[in-house]
């Protein structure tokens, strides 16, 4: 068994080795450091990001944005509300009614942010609309245009690339590629049970979304949504409905009232007959 000194010696001993290879590898490190702006110096950075990005090295997420100015809130960002909360609502269009809105596309992305490969990619980006499955099928909804196409001339266009922030502080550039719609809803036929159900759930408030879809372009351009919700007060306007429990209450009013008239009636006669 080694004595206390040996062991402390060997222990120096390998400590010693250990430090001697740690120092090997900070040298070897160095040398790198030293090599490294000569040998970055020889390298073309534009060559090597073209090698990189000849085939997109990313891709790029457009936002959709759907803004009709003239729309009114109904109550706030809130999808369901209480009738305390305060309220800006469009009623509901008889049928056979129209209303019209119109307002602005928005396909955009933050340019300064994206990867340096081509934007130009051989094929148009489609725009496309549609509604949801809860969208009530006696509303109709129309878009027009009914789509949009984003050529390979439009994603170079600097008619759609505008800088954004303070130059000293810093800047974005952004492309922003708008156009001008209108969406419209016909009225076409009356609310189910379900729908008239649904709409008493949500305080009287008629809930229509139009979702707006780009298709994937390329291995550059992902496909995004755009969604945008419309709401009526469906129990006002030239085509309000009646919700189920107004509309009980109204079939029960009747039945209440003829048992209090039969009362009135026979308490008339008794007192008729003894004042007789």
């Amino acid at each position: 068994m080694p004595s206390d000194r040996e062991s402390r010696d060997a222990t120096l001993s390998y400590a010693g080795g250990e430090s001697e290879a740690m120092q090997a590898v900070m040298l070897g490190a160095l040398a790198l450091l030293l090599v490294a702006p000569t040998a970055l110096a020889d390298v073309d950075v534009e060559d090597a990001l073209a090698t990189d990005c000849a085939e997109p090295c990313g891709y790029i997420v457009p936002i959709i944005n759907l803004d009709f100015p003239e729309k009114q809130t109904c109550g706030g960002s809130g999808l369901i509300f209480t009738g305390e909360e305060e309220r800006d609502c469009a009623g509901l269009p008889a049928l056979g009614e129209t209303v019209r809105l119109d307002g602005t596309l928005t396909w955009y992305y933050d340019a300064s942010e994206e990867p340096p490969y081509p934007k130009q990619v051989g094929e148009d980006i489609v725009i496309t609309f549609g509604g949801t499955r809860n969208n009530p099928g006696w509303l109709e909804m129309a878009v027009e245009p009914g789509e949009f196409r984003i050529t390979d001339q439009d994603l170079v266009n600097p008619v759609y690339f505008e800088t954004e922030g303070d130059p000293q502080t810093g800047t974005v550039l952004w492309y922003r590629y708008v156009q001008d719609l209108s969406v419209t809803f016909t009225r076409t036929g009356d609310p189910s049970a379900a729908d008239l159900a649904r709409i008493e759930d949500r305080d009287g408030i008629l809930q229509v979304f139009l979702k707006a879809k780009s298709t994937e372009s390329s291995q550059t351009y992902r496909e995004s949504f755009g969604v945008e919700e419309f709401r009526f007060m469906a129990t006002q306007g030239p085509g309000a409905v009646e919700s189920p429990n107004a509309a009980a209450n109204n079939n029960e009013a009747p039945g209440v009232a003829v048992p209090l008239l039969a009362v009135g009636a026979l308490g008339a006669a008794v007192l008729a007959r003894r004042r007789a």
